[in-house]
């Protein structure tokens, strides 16, 4: 393991959890310094994995770019219709959403659709 290839990971990360925690218990901002605390903690896990690795896996081959290219290009495809469908859905139902649900719903669409597509053209391989 290598520090000097985790070193950016472990301060980012130690720095926004400490950031999240001033909020939680200064500010009580709840929601938010949990989510700064658990993605501060996420990017060290992240950077550990990372430097674990030997570094010819950590290299981006050129099949593993253009299958995240492709993940992202239909994520953001289906972004665009779910966002299209829930806005008709807001125009014809007002009361059925609040807006931070829309944006909730919308986040989990995008980052699930890109894993899952991401997922299976791993498995797939690209033509």
């Amino acid at each position: 393991m290598e520090l000097k290839r985790i070193k950016n990971h472990l301060i980012v990360g130690s720095i926004i959890m400490i950031f999240g925690v001033i909020l939680f218990e200064v500010f009580d901002l709840l929601a938010l310094g949990i989510g700064l605390v658990f993605s501060g903690l996420m990017l060290i896990i992240a950077g550990l994995y990372g430097a674990t690795k030997p570094e010819t896996e950590i290299r981006l081959d050129e099949r593993m770019r253009r299958i995240d290219e492709k993940a992202g290009y239909f994520a953001f495809w289906i972004m665009v219709g779910t966002t299209t469908v829930l806005f008709w859905v807001s125009i014809y139902f007002p009361d059925r959403f609040r807006t931070t649900d829309l944006f909730y719903i919308l986040i989990l669409i995008g980052l699930w659709s890109y894993f899952i597509i991401h997922f299976y053209y791993n498995r797939k391989g690209l033509k």
